[in-house]
């Protein structure tokens, strides 16, 4: 065999073995743009949170989290379901999963019969939905409504940094696709 087929097949061998590295890096490298995008939404959510919610000790931007599957095929923010912020007088748990869920959706509020002496209003009336059948509803916060709109966007730009940086591995004669 002459030396010029010798040295196309050694390209040829070199091709396939930055390929395969490829293919090996490929699930590694969807979980870190999984990942990424999952800190930056996250980073969204706090970020509203901390726009929306009069929170000066910082407790419902501390309880979002980021969880990814197991499979590896998602992540989602959502909020810890562990800490136990209060008990009601019958007994019953409210969690900060509840606090979340109420300061993003709303919830309702009871209404005043306004037959105490001491009764004085404290609800402020632009904070309130008045409903008939419903009584007061106090309106949510939406912040991982707010943070949805952008999620996308996120995922897109933390998918294309991860793109990037295997362009990069493969430019390089596939010495490092992670």
């Amino acid at each position: 065999m002459s030396g010029l087929a010798r040295a196309d097949l050694r390209d040829w061998q070199a091709f396939w073995r930055r390929w395969d590295k490829l293919i090996e890096a490929l699930p590694e490298a969807k979980e870190t743009a999984l990942r990424m995008a999952g800190m930056a939404v996250l980073k969204d959510v706090q970020e509203q949170v901390d726009r929306r919610i009069s929170d000066s000790h910082g407790r419902v931007k501390r309880w979002q989290s980021l969880k990814q599957s197991s499979g590896g095929g998602y992540v989602v923010v959502t909020s810890e379901k562990d800490e136990v912020v209060q008990l009601t007088k019958g007994g019953e748990k409210t969690t900060s999963s509840d606090v979340t869920r109420y300061l993003e959706k709303g919830h309702k509020a009871r209404t005043p019969s306004g037959r105490g002496k001491l009764y004085r209003e404290r609800l402020n009336e632009n904070k309130i939905i008045a409903s008939e059948n419903a009584g007061f509803i106090v309106r949510g916060r939406m912040f991982y409504s707010w943070s949805k709109l952008r999620a996308g966007d996120l995922g897109r730009e933390a998918a294309g940094k991860t793109l990037r940086k295997l362009k990069t591995a493969i430019e390089q004669r596939g010495s490092d696709l992670t």
